[in-house]
C-alpha cells in the first residue's frame, strides 16, 4: 500500500541527490523501516498509518540529499584556466544595442525590453504611459525577446570594444 508513496519519494529526491540512487533507495527504505519499527501499536487505528510511514521515509531520504549536495557544494572543484564568458558579455544594454545595430530590434523594442526587464517597470505602467495595451506590449516583448535569442544564439550580433 505505501509503494506509490516510497516510489514517489526517490524520484521527487534523485534530482538533488548526486550519488548512487540505490543508496537514496536505500536511505526511504531505512527511514520507512525504522518509521514501522517506532510505531505504538495502541494509535494505529487513530492515524492514517501509510502516510505518516511514507513521510518518515521521504524525510530520511531528503537528509541523504541535503547531506550530498552540501558535500558536493564544499567539494567542487574550481576549473584552473578561467576564461572569459561566451560572447555576449558586458551589460545587457550593450547586448540591445547591437541588436538595434543589426537590425534585429527596432529601437522601440530595445526600449521596451531595457525598461520592463533591467528596470523592472512593469508592462502595465509602460501601457498606461504610452497608450498602449497591456496584452500587445506583452505580444511586442515576446516577439522581440525571440528574435533577440534566435540572434544571440546564432552568433550574429558583435560587441564593439568588448574582447
Amino acid at each position: 500500500m505505501a509503494l506509490p508513496g516510497l516510489t514517489r519519494a526517490v524520484a521527487s529526491l534523485a534530482a538533488a541527490c548526486h550519488g548512487d540512487p540505490r543508496d537514496l533507495e536505500t536511505e526511504v527504505l531505512t527511514g520507512f523501516l525504522e518509521a514501522v519499527q517506532h510505531l505504538d501499536t495502541d494509535e494505529l487505528d487513530d492515524i492514517p498509518l501509510a502516510s505518516r510511514l511514507t513521510w518518515a521515509a521521504f524525510r530520511a531520504g531528503r537528509a541523504l540529499a541535503y547531506r550530498d549536495a552540501a558535500w558536493a557544494a564544499r567539494r567542487r572543484d574550481l576549473d584552473e584556466s578561467c576564461r572569459p564568458p561566451a560572447r555576449p558579455s558586458g551589460h545587457p544594454d550593450f547586448v540591445l544595442a547591437a541588436a538595434v545595430r543589426r537590425g534585429v530590434l527596432t529601437a522601440a523594442d530595445a526600449q521596451l525590453i531595457g525598461a520592463s526587464r533591467l528596470e523592472g517597470i512593469p508592462l502595465s505602467q509602460l501601457a498606461a504611459e504610452t497608450g498602449s495595451r497591456h496584452d500587445s506590449l506583452c505580444r511586442r516583448r515576446a516577439k522581440a525577446e525571440k528574435r533577440l535569442t534566435r540572434a544571440l544564439l546564432a552568433g550574429e550580433l558583435e560587441f564593439p570594444g568588448i574582447p
